[in-house]
């Protein structure tokens, strides 16, 4: 069966088991940036899609020529525009990479193949994690989501929700992209392992890697 993987937030946690470990390439929206769980919820609300692009909501730290900010969404985009004296100078390029994550996106929720969301945070309990679960039922026929949490008092949080898993990690991965190599892979080891282990306990057929040591990432970096 084939599984779809879509970054839900918080920051660009999702990308490490995406991306990084999985090496799963197809863009969808909330990649590589700071999209925050409750934010996320807003925007999908909205069902304006094309708003995330919309320049009068577009904002450029003065202090950080890095990043632009969605004045309506509280997005922060660090990974997409480019800024000159203020001003944006690939939005064509960026509005055009944005339409191909909304087309794929509304794609993906049309399909009757499992979709599982993936969100990184240290704030299980302030996430509006009902109100997400029933945007997606109604919305994604066919659905897990997942949270990674390093957050220790969450363990009873929402039990009886089948369609939803919250992991607690013991190792760290805020500054991942920091570490050296070998704890670099001891998290990614532990972040696998325990996306496995939810798959088995949900009853989730798929065709991942069975093991860490035979995903991408592992085989091209021992």
């Amino acid at each position: 069966m084939h599984i779809s993987l879509c970054h839900l937030g918080d920051k660009c946690g999702p990308s490490i088991i995406i991306d990084d470990i999985l090496k799963q390439t197809k863009k969808y929206l909330f990649m590589l940036g700071y999209y925050r769980f409750n934010n996320i919820l807003h925007y999908l609300n909205d069902n304006h899609y094309e708003n995330i692009y919309n320049k009068k909501y577009l904002l450029h730290d003065l202090n950080d020529h890095k990043v632009v900010y969605h004045t309506c969404y509280n997005f922060a985009f660090n990974h997409d525009y480019v800024t000159n004296n203020g001003e944006i100078t690939n939005y064509d390029f960026v509005k055009q990479r944005f339409d191909l994550k909304i087309k794929n996106f509304r794609e993906m929720l049309g399909e009757d193949n499992l979709c599982i969301f993936i969100n990184f945070t240290e704030n299980v309990a302030e996430l509006k994690i009902v109100d997400m679960l029933s945007w997606l039922n109604n919305h994604k026929k066919n659905f897990h989501l997942i949270i990674f949490t390093t957050n220790p008092d969450v363990s009873s949080y929402y039990s009886e929700h089948d369609r939803l898993s919250i992991i607690m990690l013991k190792k760290q991965y805020n500054s991942w992209f920091t570490l050296p190599k070998e704890e670099k892979m001891d998290l990614y080891r532990e972040i696998y392992g325990e996306f496995l282990d939810c798959l088995k306990i949900n009853h989730i057929i798929h065709d991942f890697p069975k093991s860490f040591e035979e995903t991408h990432y592992f085989i091209n970096n021992s």
